[in-house]
């Protein structure tokens, strides 16, 4: 299934097309067009609880996600293998610990 739908930036809605697809273990998963990725539990085909969000620079996150968006606990790790432990709120990081 491809949708396309509008993503609220600021004061402005921007398109975003995106291939979803819920899987046998019911377990959801996205592609957009920019190559970002998510595998993970949801709630109606939108990602709620665990799971892990990858882009195409080799950088991920595995955490928690509310309504869409980062929400609670998870790590983000970039490519050269720093880790950082995040707790987000509404999809924005509040507090962040760094591991090498």
């Amino acid at each position: 299934m491809v949708l396309m739908v509008k993503k609220h930036n600021n004061d402005e809605f921007e398109e975003i097309y995106i291939e979803k697809l819920i899987d046998s273990d019911n377990l959801l998963r996205t592609i957009r067009k920019n190559g970002e990725r998510y595998v993970g539990e949801h709630n109606c085909g939108i990602p709620n609880g665990k799971g892990k969000q990858t882009w195409p620079g080799g950088n991920f996150y595995i955490g928690s996600f509310k309504d869409g968006v980062r929400h609670g606990w998870g790590t983000y790790t970039h490519p050269s293998g720093i880790k950082e432990t995040c707790y987000f709120y509404k999809g924005k990081p509040s507090l962040t610990l760094r591991f090498r």
